[in-house]
């Protein structure tokens, strides 16, 4: 609230609602702070000061309730973040509360909602365009406000992974490393995997390039293949920390504390998979005949099955990264048996993802499938294998 201010009933309302789905004894299966980041307990503080900000955040609530009982009917909720996208853009003809932080807030909070309430058209959000430009036109943060940064270590991802395909988010380089190192902290297993999807990003990019000049494209092979090695190593850290904590604390997974660090293991290691996986699609696609990369895909699908297996636990919001890793799964295997499996994990699945998500999206995936094995060397239309706000945000 502004100093001074006296917060309306509607904001009294509106704090109590989000706060009830991001305190602490809020069960990981529906604890929003849980599995989408710290930056929602700031915000909450937040409302009353800021018209998009409390529009975003009354999206949100709504389409939490919608997502949690599987309510079919989202009238309520496509209303309330239509209302939201209204505020948005008056919010963004004003200069001055368009660089605000609380818009950027907003932005994320958006994100969250179209993941939650599905999307028509192209998957594209549009909001990580939004927020990419944001950045660029105020400037990247004040490193010693924490609620900004929150808000870039949970924006990082979605952006990162839709610029692979989406050439219209466009930061420097500089840009690019500030957003990728956007803790500001001594880098964690997190932070390095997000160093490795900004370096495919890259290779994308450049490949797309110079795929004519052999010279150019051997440097750039062999430079991503060093990272696929990397990714490897930090994935098999994750798997072993994963391991580890299970089978120290079987018999302890009642506990809050317990089932939040383990979700919170489980989602780091399925975003990792996600990211190797891309490097072995990217990787076969110049040799697909490679045997080592073929058995790395088959191990890398059976991690995303048994993941998915375990995750199930705390369906749906602590295990809503699900749907990302087994659209990469899909992606990830030429083998027909490995994509039926995918795709009976899906239906499993489906009733917890957005609307159009319940079964596996195949033209999409299809679609993945060619731009990361090279097929289409102009990614063309936007298009995605998911709607990644919701998938991402949680997981990265």
């Amino acid at each position: 609230m502004r100093p001074g201010s006296v917060p309306s009933n509607q904001t009294y309302r509106l704090t109590g609602a989000l706060i009830d789905i991001i305190k602490d004894s809020t069960d990981v299966r529906f604890n929003l702070a849980w599995t989408y980041g710290e930056f929602l307990n700031d915000a909450a503080q937040r409302l009353g000061t800021s018209e998009v900000l409390d529009a975003s955040i009354m999206a949100l609530v709504t389409a939490h309730a919608a997502i949690c009982t599987r309510r079919k009917d989202r009238t309520t909720a496509l209303v309330q973040y239509s209302n939201a996208l209204c505020t948005l853009r008056r919010t963004l003809d004003d200069p001055v509360k368009a660089c605000h932080a609380n818009t950027l807030c907003a932005i994320v909070v958006l994100l969250l909602c179209q993941g939650m309430n599905g999307a028509e058209g192209s998957r594209w959000t549009g909001h990580c365009e939004g927020a990419a430009q944001i950045l660029r036109v105020r400037g990247f943060y004040n490193p010693n406000d924490a609620f900004e940064r929150k808000i870039l270590l949970c924006l990082r991802g979605p952006v990162l992974f839709e610029s692979m395909f989406n050439e219209r988010i466009d930061l420097s380089p500089q840009e690019w490393r500030l957003l990728v190192d956007a803790s500001f902290r001594e880098a964690t297993p997190e932070d390095e995997m997000m160093r490795c999807i900004s370096h495919l990003r890259d290779f994308l990019r450049q490949y797309r390039k110079a795929r004519h000049d052999q010279g150019v494209l051997l440097d750039l092979v062999s430079e991503l293949q060093v990272h696929y090695r990397t990714m490897q190593g930090l994935l098999a850290d994750q798997r072993e920390r994963l391991g580890a904590y299970e089978a120290d604390n079987a018999a302890h997974f009642r506990s809050s504390i317990t089932t939040r660090v383990h979700s919170g293991y489980q989602s780091a290691f399925g975003v990792g998979l996600v990211i190797a996986i891309a490097y072995n699609c990217v990787l076969s696609g110049l040799s697909p005949d490679d045997t080592g990369l073929i058995s790395d895909s088959a191990s890398f699908v059976a991690d995303v099955l048994d993941l998915a297996k375990n995750a199930c636990r705390y369906r749906p919001l602590g295990s809503s990264y699900i749907a990302l890793c087994l659209g990469a799964a899909w992606v990830g295997t030429m083998d027909v048996n490995a994509k039926l499996a995918v795709e009976r994990a899906w239906d499993d699945y489906g009733g917890d993802f957005a609307p159009g998500l319940e079964k596996p999206p195949i033209a999409e995936l299809e679609w993945t499938t060619r731009q990361l094995r090279l097929q289409d060397a102009d990614p063309g239309q936007p298009a995605s294998p998911l709607d990644l706000p919701r998938f991402v945000l949680g997981a990265a």
